[in-house]
Formats: C-alpha cells, structure tokens, sequence
C-alpha cells in the first residue's frame, strides 16, 4: 500500500478550496497556481470529487468549486478512496497470487495488517482535524520565525541606555 501522488495532490486541493473557498467558489486555475499541480490533472481529480459528492461545481464568471460537506465529516481517507479506489484495495497488491512461497505469504499477511491500521487512521482524520493541524503548525512556525528574527536582532543592535523609553529611564 502506497500513498501515491493523485491522492496527495487531491488531499491539498481540497485543502486549498477549504481555506479559500469560504464565501466563493476558487477556480480550479488559482489552486494550480498555488498547489504546483497542472490545470488538466486537477480537472481529473475534481471530476471525481464532484461526482462523489466532496464538491460542487459552479460555471461562468467568478465559478470554480466549494465543498459541499462540512470538513467534520470528510476523512482522508475519503479523498484516498476517491480519486485511487486501489490504494486500499487488498485484491490490488502484489504476490497475492496461486502458488506463492509460504514466506511471500507471512509477509503478505503483515502488510495487509500495516495497511488496515493505516486505512483506520486516515479514516479517524478529518479534513477539519487536518486543517486544524496545518493552522497549528503554520501558526508555530511564523510564531518560531518571528522569535528567531527579533533574537538574530538583538544579537546585532543591543539597546544601550539612550534607547530605552523615558518611562523605563524615570
């Protein structure tokens, strides 16, 4: 079992249209600006998100896409599911065939458990847990990154007594 790139790039759409889609529609056109990710294969993905019932469309002038579930009740591995029906797939995999060793066997069988516990997991994530998360992280790195600047700032100028404000002086 392998997280393949259309469903990480399916994962972040729907992100993007979750955070910016709020009270519009986001053009398929400004989430491939900002996800790196071509217009004809999100174009791919979104049909099938649409057809899923993850999206509605909206066409003409200021159209795109919004979601039409709250993010509580999406689950990764919803999104999984949707666009690559194979990852959690057990039929799929490799070496499940007739007239495997016995060793290919035991291994197969520790895999398919690997992968029903990650199946539950991403199951257990919601995509509003997930962006709770991103918000959380983005919050501590730009909280990190405005620490790190004022600490590299006061290695370089250390205030000396005239920079202090009167009130601290009197």
């Amino acid at each position: 079992m392998q997280i393949n790139t259309r469903s990480r790039a399916a994962i972040a759409a729907i992100m993007d249209v979750a955070v910016h889609g709020m009270n519009k529609p986001v053009a398929l056109a400004d989430i491939s600006k900002r996800q790196g990710v071509s217009l004809s294969y999100l174009e791919q993905l979104f049909q099938k998100l649409r057809r899923n019932g993850f999206v509605a469309s909206y066409r003409g002038p200021g159209g795109g896409y919004q979601l039409k579930q709250r993010l509580a009740t999406i689950s990764v591995a919803d999104i999984i599911n949707t666009v690559d029906r194979e990852t959690f797939d057990p039929s799929t995999s490799k070496g499940t065939g007739r007239g495997q060793r016995i060793q290919d066997c035991v291994t197969n069988g520790l895999w398919c458990r690997i992968s029903d516990h990650l199946y539950a997991y991403l199951r257990s994530v919601s995509l509003e847990s997930l962006l709770a998360t991103s918000m959380k992280a983005a919050e501590s790195h730009k909280m990190a990154a405005a620490l790190a600047t004022t600490r590299s700032y006061a290695r370089k100028a250390p205030l000396g007594r005239k920079d202090w404000p009167a009130a601290v002086i009197a």
